[in-house]
């Protein structure tokens, strides 16, 4: 079964860290990353999903990019109806019911993906699989959510860098956030996650030696944890080579 995860950034320059992480997490299975931008017209990006032949394709859901998306999947299911169609992503992650009616989509994954996509594609029956909604005889059903994975499975996925050339590099280090704000869906699960700290310093050393320009954290609140920022921050200090830029999301009233 060839899967292809699909992004659709809001820029060129971005990229999109979740389809990388699945692909690394599902090791083995036949996974194809495809990043594309909402600039370019939708009927080039349906005909550069139709060339894969893919039997799934997995989009990663925005808030950027879920207009275009629902705009495209109707097509798709047309000219590939053997296809499934899985989404994923925080766009989708709350209100899967109503996508499930509204579009032709096969299956939606609830919160972190790569332990659900892992075992969706290793064949798990639906029904034992958590965090996922989908049609079962026209009825709609929602397997509960599990325990959360632990970061420190969480793969490094710039091995390779070719893929990258010319595009921000995003990184994280946290899952979660400490605040509970009504209009944000961070806030929804509660707790922050972290990477072992070794392991962080590590893939920072990674990118200073490879002289990568921009490493921007996708880290909800990184200074939430106020004693790991500060080691971060030491580490980037002490080792800085005068071309990689950090860039860091904060919470203005934690710093101290």
């Amino acid at each position: 079964m060839k899967t292809l995860l699909v992004a659709v950034n809001a820029k060129y320059i971005h990229s999109n860290l979740a389809i990388h992480c699945i692909e690394k997490y599902c090791k083995g299975a036949d996974i194809e990353t495809l990043e594309l931008s909402i600039n370019i017209d939708d009927n080039q990006v349906i005909k550069q999903i139709y060339k894969r032949q893919p039997d799934i394709i997995g989009f990663s859901c925005y808030i950027w990019n879920i207009e275009y998306i629902k705009t495209i999947i109707p097509t798709l299911k047309k000219i590939l109806p053997h296809v499934k169609i899985v989404l994923g992503g925080p766009e989708v992650s709350f209100n899967c019911e109503e996508l499930l009616n509204e579009l032709p989509v096969d299956l939606i994954m609830e919160g972190e993906g790569e332990i659900t996509w892992k075992l969706y594609l290793a064949g798990t029956p639906l029904c034992d699989i958590p965090a996922i909604v989908y049609k079962n005889a026209n009825k709609i059903v929602k397997n509960p959510r599990t325990k959360a994975m632990n970061l420190a499975e969480l793969p490094f996925v710039y091995q390779d860098l070719d893929p990258f050339v010319n595009k921000i590099i995003y990184y994280e280090s946290s899952r979660g956030c400490p605040f509970n704000c009504s209009y944000c869906i961070s806030g929804i699960d509660k707790g922050v996650r972290y990477l072992p700290l070794e392991r962080v310093l590590q893939d920072l050393e990674y990118f200073l030696t490879k002289k990568i320009k921009q490493v921007k954290f996708v880290d909800r609140t990184f200074n939430a944890n106020f004693k790991f920022a500060l080691e971060v921050w030491k580490y980037i200090i002490k080792y800085d080579n005068g071309i990689t830029n950090f860039h860091f999301e904060l919470a203005a009233e934690l710093i101290t």
